[in-house]
């Protein structure tokens, strides 16, 4: 009997950025991309200051997307006009069935120079 030595591997979610912190300018948009790996492929999550944000939150300003290859899956949370209440702590959460791991990224907000 053949045994299928990929169906045999497991790993607990791993869980990367771009950058932290990430500034971003009042009126504009931004995509911000957490990266996970993890086997079996994780469920991933975006919270802010604690709590689990959905699609249309701060103001119908917040959307989310995910992307999946066969090993990293990108979630991306999509902010299409930027304003002082973005601000903030977020979190980006993968759980499989070995674990869940948790990744921090704080957003800052300014006003362009003129």
């Amino acid at each position: 009997m053949l045994h299928n030595p990929s169906l045999l591997f497991a790993d607990n979610p791993s869980i990367t950025f771009d950058e932290n912190p990430v500034s971003l300018f009042v009126d504009g948009s931004h995509i911000l991309n957490c990266y996970v790996r993890g086997i079996p492929s994780p469920v991933v999550k975006w919270k802010r200051n604690g709590r689990d944000l959905s699609h249309g939150d701060l103001n119908g300003t917040v959307s989310m997307s995910a992307m999946r290859n066969t090993t990293v899956t990108t979630m991306k949370l999509h902010f299409s006009k930027v304003g002082r209440e973005h601000e903030g702590h977020y979190t980006c959460e993968a759980q499989n069935k070995y674990n869940t791991r948790r990744r921090n990224v704080t957003i800052l907000v300014s006003c362009k120079d003129l």
